[in-house]
């Protein structure tokens, strides 16, 4: 027998006997878990701060390694937006934009996607809620920005910076 047949062979009574697993995505291996189940809630006024100004979810799998990805709205910042989690699992950091300062007051709604690239599996959703209040502490009146990318004295203009400190907005 040559050897490309023996291989062959040995592939199909494996794939029988349940030592393979399907590769239809959604029907075996590893599933995401994200934890905690609660959702994402922050209040402030306009133009800051909002509190909480961070959250952290714990993502990880129920057996091997697998893929994630974390999508979220605008306002919020995503830390390790992309990854591998395995059943020790990650600790996914979101921020709320210093940008989210320049909301007009109302209530902002959206999702924050924790997919499964690997299969799929446990792929899941949680809402976030930003609420501006029609109160203010803008930079203009304390004379600085503060977020988590550093404080920026703002005599001349107001500069909003994203998580790498690089500029988002300038007034």
């Amino acid at each position: 027998m040559s050897r490309t047949l023996i291989a062959i062979t040995a592939l199909i009574i494996a794939s029988l006997s349940g030592q393979i697993a399907s590769a239809e995505p959604g029907t075996t291996g590893q599933s995401l878990v994200v934890s905690p189940a609660g959702d994402l809630t922050a209040t402030g006024p306009k133009g800051g701060p909002f509190t909480p100004l961070t959250f952290q979810y714990h993502v990880s799998t129920t057996t091997e390694m697998a893929r994630y990805a974390v999508s979220a709205p605008a306002w919020i910042i995503v830390k390790e937006r992309i990854g591998k989690a395995d059943p020790n699992g990650v600790t996914v950091t979101l921020t709320i934009n210093p940008a989210a300062a320049r909301l007009q007051p109302g209530n902002y709604q959206a999702q924050i996607a924790f997919t499964n690239v690997t299969n799929g599996r446990g792929t899941t959703s949680r809402a976030a809620t930003l609420t501006v209040l029609a109160g203010s502490t803008s930079p203009e009146s304390t004379g600085s920005l503060k977020s988590d990318t550093g404080s920026l004295k703002t005599d001349s203009g107001e500069l909003l910076l994203d998580d790498r400190g690089q500029p988002l907005l300038a007034r």
